[in-house]
């Protein structure tokens, strides 16, 4: 069996892929601006990190407040009744038949 021309040898870390053949980047480019790729990559998954916790804090404040006032609004609506009954109890008591 004989090996007939298979195409170029694959070098190491596969340089020679149809994407980096289109853009024509040497391999000292690639090593050359490599960190700052890496950087700029950690940067902006750092801000989408933030992004989305600041977004949850924000609807956590939000849910704790509209819990907090619903909490007073029964209070309200329960000591107001209270007084509703209290003060019919007492004019029933106080009434003269």
């Amino acid at each position: 069996m004989e090996r007939g021309n298979e195409g170029p040898p694959l070098t190491p870390l596969f340089i020679n892929t149809p994407v980096q053949r289109w853009v024509q980047v040497s391999l000292d480019d690639v090593f050359k601006w490599s960190p700052v790729v890496w950087l700029v990559g950690v940067i902006i998954c750092g801000l989408v990190m933030n992004l989305f916790l600041q977004i949850r804090r924000f609807f956590k404040k939000r849910r704790a407040k509209r819990l907090r006032e619903q909490v007073l609004i029964m209070q309200h609506i329960l000591i107001t009744g209270t007084m509703i009954e209290m003060s019919n109890s007492f004019s029933r008591t106080c009434s003269t038949p």
